[in-house]
């Protein structure tokens, strides 16, 4: 038991102490990312826990108490809800939420590795250690943490493990048991679409991609037609119950786009060829190539950070080669290098994204198209488990190498200073001299992004327990125009116009803070 335990148990701490080495600092003050999208991920966390635990604030899911008085605003951005449980439990223990998403961060990292982990093993049929370090480049990969100040994308590990299932059941001829692993898949790819949408569509696409040439090899065209000949009942089964989780998610994003409006094609931020190269400044070993005028001229940069060093990706396109032959391997190269060719922006501006965005469901809701590379983090994977399959010594020292391309020193904000900027909110509130019953904060003169004041008072709703016109989130109201602060009396029009679009023109209780 402990010599199967130990490759997985060593691939987890690996990988955790690779990710998210930034936070040992002392006192663990340090937390990973920026103040935007972590503090707005730990404020939908904190949503899901105050609505299961029934709180007045927080009665409906899909309502939130930002952005008063507009309502159903919870698809404006990922829900998170699937991905909860980790956060809740040690928030019920005593942690307050800047201690809980902190280990809601190594959980999330410990997930992922366990996952691939098991998809190493079960699918891709690699040796123990082998599917280790596969699994830790799966779960730390570098590409995955310069994107850790948007960690609604570090959660993958649902759709992996809907793959297990999936294999699972193309290895059983009872239609019983395939149903069974098929439902399982089918749910745990609704969880995550309930947990974060960028994730889930692009393992959607990846997936339409994979049946695709699944139907031109020979070998895969095979097992797809005995799959459907064979759990045909199973198939529905899965597609029945995934369609009703995810029912209620998907009419909250289709209103949500009836209000804000649907993304436009040229406002996506795409790959272009040299962001598959740029492993960005925070790398440990090759962070001195950033300045190198080829990775300067792409735009918004720090978004196209999809390189794995220079090592690994030379190892993984070698092991890919020579495997080719094995079915599963050769599919999921050729349906990165397919991912890889249809995203990336050429000369002139021009990309076949411009197919996929107009013809594929959901892909109008992508902006961030570049984001498609953390999934190519799987096959990169597997690649790198296949290279430890020749068990010899050197092989393993490159590995190894490999995994140290992946330290990323990213940049991580103070939980001790958060608490403190939100605290000043609370004691302002509170010291206001007529009870507020809804209150709305735009610091005057503030050195510090409008978007950190509105997370402040969001923060603050949850021990006030008080709606607040502030908000902070992927899409805002129509007509709610505080992205930025000017002046006093600039925002208060700005304050008059959003109460009066909202037939709030005599707001009892409104308190506003400058």
């Amino acid at each position: 038991m402990l010599k199967r335990l130990a490759p997985p148990a060593l691939a987890v701490l690996f990988a955790c102490l690779l990710g998210h080495h930034t936070m040992l600092t002392p006192g663990f003050d340090a937390i990973q990312g920026d103040e935007g999208d972590s503090r707005l991920v730990m404020a939908m966390l904190e949503h899901v826990g105050l609505f299961v635990a029934q709180n007045p604030l927080h009665a409906s899911f899909f309502s939130l108490p930002y952005f008063f008085p507009f309502e159903e605003t919870v698809a404006y951005s990922d829900t998170m809800a699937s991905l909860w449980l980790p956060y809740g439990v040690v928030r019920l223990v005593g942690l307050d939420p800047f201690d809980a998403f902190q280990v809601w961060l190594v959980a999330m990292t410990a997930l992922n590795a366990m996952a691939a982990s098991l998809f190493m093993r079960r699918v891709i049929g690699s040796p123990p250690w082998a599917s280790a370090l596969g699994a830790v480049l799966f779960a730390a990969g570098g590409s995955r943490f310069s994107q850790i100040n948007h960690p609604q994308l570090l959660p993958q590990f649902y759709p992996v493990l809907a793959c297990v299932c999936f294999a699972n059941c193309l290895s059983t001829s009872s239609r019983g048991r395939g149903a069974g692993w098929l439902a399982l898949a089918g749910l745990l790819l609704a969880a995550q679409f309930w947990g974060g949408f960028y994730a889930a569509w692009f393992f959607c696409f990846f997936l339409l991609l994979a049946l695709g040439w699944s139907l031109v090899f020979a070998e895969t065209r095979m097992k797809v037609m005995g799959l459907i000949k064979q759990h045909w009942p199973g198939l529905l089964v899965a597609a029945a119950l995934f369609a009703a989780v995810v029912a209620p998610l998907a009419h909250a994003y289709l209103l949500a786009a009836r209000e804000v409006g649907a993304r436009v094609y040229s406002d996506s931020t795409f790959p272009e060829l040299m962001s598959w190269f740029d492993v960005g400044e925070a790398s440990w070993l090759w962070g001195f190539t950033n300045q190198w005028s080829v990775f300067q001229r792409l735009p918004t940069e720090p978004e196209q950070r999809l390189g794995l060093g220079v090592l690994t990706p030379v190892l993984v396109v070698v092991a890919l080669w020579r495997h080719r032959r094995v079915p599963v391997v050769r599919l999921m190269a050729v349906v990165a290098v397919s991912a890889m060719v249809l995203s990336t922006l050429y000369r002139g501006g021009h990309s076949p994204w411009y197919f996929v965005f107009n013809l594929v469901p959901g892909a109008n809701a992508i902006r961030g198209v570049s984001r498609i590379g953390l999934w190519l983090l799987l096959p990169a994977s597997v690649g790198l488990a296949k290279w430890l399959e020749r068990e010899q010594r050197w092989a393993w020292v490159l590995a190894v190498a490999c995994l140290a391309e992946q330290r990323i020193d990213m940049w991580s904000f103070s939980k001790a200073h958060s608490r403190a900027e939100v605290a000043q909110v609370v004691d302002r509130v509170r010291a206001a001299p007529h009870g507020c019953q809804v209150f709305f904060y735009a610091p005057e003169g503030s050195a510090d992004p409008a978007y950190e004041a509105h997370l402040d008072a969001m923060f603050a709703t949850f021990e006030l327990e008080l709606p607040t016109i502030n908000g902070y989130s992927g899409n805002v109201p129509p007509g709610w125009s505080f992205s930025e602060f000017t002046d006093a009396a600039t925002d208060d029009a700005k304050l008059t116009a959003w109460l009066s679009r909202n037939r709030m023109n005599e707001l009892d209780g409104l308190c506003v803070f400058h």
